[in-house]
């Protein structure tokens, strides 16, 4: 069954199958995947429950909207990576990191325990050490989870599972910084996270302003070596 729900939600994400059109009928996918009728209504129910399709009596299998889909759910998100990116995907990912990072970095300013502080500081060290070893497939783990950390640290529930479903880039179909983005996202990173327990709010949400990602006409970071 995984591997029919797989075929199809990633034709569905890569435009096989664009939204508004019917998928094959039953028969003609039975054929081609070699299942049993019982494992293909599973699969389909499974692409159901991420909302990229929806069945209906004597009208057969739509695909729907991608405003309808769960843009949150692992393997669409996975889909996603292994496509490059759909049109739209980043700008709409760095928008949505946009609204909620600094809100998150806000409330961990005001809750973060000494945990929580100690996770960020390992998570920006693996960062500085993936740049100095020119590594950036280790580098964009660790920058993933330092934002994973501060997501966790504002010990807020949904703010907390929200941080899971960023993409993470598992297959390593991004790229990591150039050696002078690396240094420049590390010293903007020191600045994005929570001050310390107790440090301030407007502190925080301030600092988490800034670009995850410098633009280019950011002043130089300090030598990180």
């Amino acid at each position: 069954m995984g591997r029919v729900v797989g075929s199809i939600g990633e034709g569905i994400i890569k435009g096989r199958y664009p939204p508004g059109s019917l998928l094959p009928r039953e028969p003609e996918l039975i054929a081609k995947f070699g299942v049993s009728r019982t494992a293909l209504r599973e699969a389909l129910k499974v692409l159901a429950a991420k909302g990229l399709v929806e069945t209906r009596q004597r009208v057969g299998t739509r695909v729907r909207s991608q405003e309808q889909w769960n843009h949150f759910d692992p393997e669409i998100t996975g889909w996603n990576l292994a496509n490059g990116f759909r049109d739209g995907f980043v700008h709409d990912l760095i928008e949505f990191r946009q609204i909620t990072e600094p809100a998150a970095a806000r409330l961990a300013a005001r809750r973060a325990s000494v945990k929580d502080l100690a996770a960020i500081a390992a998570a920006l060290e693996g960062m500085q050490v993936a740049a100095a070893e020119k590594d950036p497939a280790a580098y964009a783990e660790a920058d993933a989870r330092f934002h994973i950390c501060v997501f966790l640290a504002s010990h807020n529930n949904l703010m907390a599972s929200l941080s899971f479903h960023h993409p993470t880039d598992p297959g390593g179909h991004l790229q990591g910084p150039s050696d002078d983005q690396g240094r420049q996202g590390l010293w903007l990173h020191r600045g994005s996270g929570p001050p310390s327990p107790g440090a301030g709010e407007e502190s925080a949400g301030a600092k988490s302003r800034l670009p995850a990602r410098p633009c280019p006409s950011s002043s130089p970071p300090p030598n990180m070596t």
